[in-house]
């Protein structure tokens, strides 16, 4: 049986990852696609590795489909070629393709191999960079936002149902987001009291 998978990543259109998949004869029930965001599963993706079965061959438009790094590529790849047996296919590289024989598979892992390590070796760069920095007294993240009188006011008044988001927009001058985003901030800094909301 033939599969095929696209993981859309932000800035991707659908239609253009399910493009590259059209090249290949896959019946429509045999796509699965995810949208790749940090908040969301890969349900998709999840669902596929449950029909695949020895011999299969799934077809991804690129090999960053199985994961968000090497390792998770590694993993993958070792996972669907030696565990269960199935062919994959990379419509953007003819050489990526395990059906051409076992050293293609080997070639690819080793290759991997190399990238996930590099990637580690970046990372514990990263990682070391980082605690240098604080070590130092570096600050990192948003600086704290310093409120004037009138600005607590507003939230507060917002917080109590005595305002409305309109109003609190106007005086506080931030969007709708920005008005709930500092209230909240106040709420949980002490500054506004929960006890005193109507």
């Amino acid at each position: 049986m033939v599969y095929g998978y696209a993981g859309i990543r932000a800035g991707e259109s659908s239609e253009e990852r399910l493009g590259e998949l059209s090249k290949y004869p896959i019946a429509q029930e045999n796509i699965f696609t995810d949208k790749m965001s940090g908040k969301q599963g890969r349900s998709g993706y999840l669902a596929l590795k449950q029909k695949l079965h020895r011999g299969d061959l799934l077809v991804l438009p690129s090999l960053e489909d199985l994961g968000n790094n090497y390792e998770t590529i590694l993993w993958e790849w070792r996972e669907l070629t030696e565990r269960k047996g199935v062919h994959i296919k990379v419509q953007k590289k003819a050489m990526l393709d395990t059906r051409r024989g076992e050293e293609t598979v080997q070639v690819v892992e080793e290759l991997l191999e190399c990238m996930a390590e590099r990637e580690r070796e970046k990372s514990a760069i990263q990682a070391r960079g980082i605690r240098n920095a604080k070590e130092r007294g570096v600050q990192f993240g948003r600086p704290q936002t310093e409120y004037s009188e009138g600005f607590i006011e507003t939230a507060r008044e917002f917080h109590q149902k005595r305002i409305t988001l309109e109003e609190a927009m106007r005086r506080m001058g931030v969007k709708k987001s920005g008005v709930y985003y500092h209230t909240q901030k106040l709420i949980e800094a002490g500054v506004i009291a929960v006890e005193n909301c109507k």
